[in-house]
């Protein structure tokens, strides 16, 4: 196989890859193959430097069967190629295939973690959840009596470990460059767009309404801005719904299907540009977390450290939670502990 490029090396162009497959690896993962003929890549990085990551090192290997089918291209260019319908769909189809790629390597690292480093996992997971909701909220409705609660337990070793773990771009935001009067589905309050494990088949512009977002029943997530979207990955892999999501009012989204998707593309020519640059900050964000768990969680399984890590913190963000109800009475904050007292519980704290 021909070497594109290396994790770690310096980003200096894209690549438009004739032939299929190209194959890549995470890591210490060997190879794995992706169709994706007539895709640019080497996009992920150039995506990233507004990301955390910045977007200057490759952040995995990138193979082809045969160097003379790659070609070089300037991240200038790639900016004209990747309005147009066939550069711009192949190569989401890439990044979509990279990013699911990604995904079952997380996966597998997960399960092969201790029972002890998992369950510090969860309890780091949901300490930074909770935290980043109260910090959102206290933004919101500008309460500085918030402010003391949410420096402390940002500050700890917990919170540091769970926002990786959580690490999750924004939901894709699309600009739409004109009016839209077609393919657009009202749904009524209280109604559901589709559900977990549904086949998945199109995605879908939010235009006005606010929908919930809900993963194994808990609801993780809302989508309230217009232009917000979901269900991108449907357009460029055959699988299934990773989430269900519920209408919270009515709700206009505006759908796009694998039918209808080159209509659409004429009528806004920056969706495909809009949809790589999401994907990429996932690939990002998975890049941090495949990184926190073999540097980190890997290491150190084999401690009986992660028995315990956690739980005192996990404790006292509680205990001081309940001091900050009573001083800050804000029916919100009774909101967010309905939402997270099960999953306290769960982790054995009252």
């Amino acid at each position: 196989m021909y070497k594109v490029y290396s994790t770690r090396q310096p980003v200096q162009s894209a690549y438009l890859i004739a032939k299929d497959p190209v194959y890549v690896s995470f890591l210490d993962e060997s190879p794995k193959q992706i169709k994706a003929k007539n895709a640019i890549v080497g996009t992920v990085e150039y995506f990233l430097r507004d990301h955390f990551l910045k977007g200057d090192k490759r952040l995995f290997n990138l193979f082809a069967e045969d160097g003379e089918s790659v070609k070089i291209i300037p991240f200038d260019v790639f900016e004209e190629m990747i309005l147009e319908y066939d550069f711009g769909y192949n190569t989401n189809i890439f990044l979509a295939r990279a990013l699911e790629l990604s995904n079952q390597f997380y996966t597998s690292k997960v399960d092969n973690l201790s029972k002890g480093a998992n369950d510090y996992k969860r309890r780091a997971e949901v300490f930074a959840r909770f935290v980043s909701e109260i910090e959102k909220l206290s933004k919101t409705l500008k309460l500085s009596e918030m402010v003391p609660f949410i420096e402390k337990h940002k500050a700890t070793q917990i919170f540091e470990d769970g926002d990786i773990l959580n690490a999750d771009s924004d939901f894709l935001r699309v600009q739409l460059e004109n009016k839209v009067t077609k393919f657009i589905h009202r749904y009524e309050k209280d109604k559901f767009v589709f559900e977990q494990n549904d086949k998945a088949y199109c995605m879908y512009i939010l235009l006005k309404g606010r929908v919930s977002v809900i993963i194994d029943g808990e609801d993780v997530a809302t989508i309230d801005q217009p232009g917000e979207a979901f269900g991108e990955m449907s357009l460029f892999l055959d699988g299934k719904r990773t989430a269900t999501i519920h209408t919270e009012e009515p709700t206009d989204l505006y759908v796009i299907e694998k039918e209808t998707i080159r209509s659409c593309h004429a009528d806004h020519p920056h969706l495909f540009r809009a949809i790589a640059s999401t994907l990429a900050h996932r690939l990002g964000d998975n890049y941090l977390r495949l990184s926190k768990i073999e540097e980190e969680f890997l290491l150190k399984e084999l401690s009986n450290d992660y028995q315990t890590k956690g739980k005192a913190e996990l404790q006292e963000l509680v205990q001081d939670f309940n001091l900050l109800k009573g001083e800050v009475n804000v029916l919100y904050l009774e909101k967010i502990w309905q939402k997270y007292s099960h999953r306290f519980t769960r982790l054995g704290i009252n």
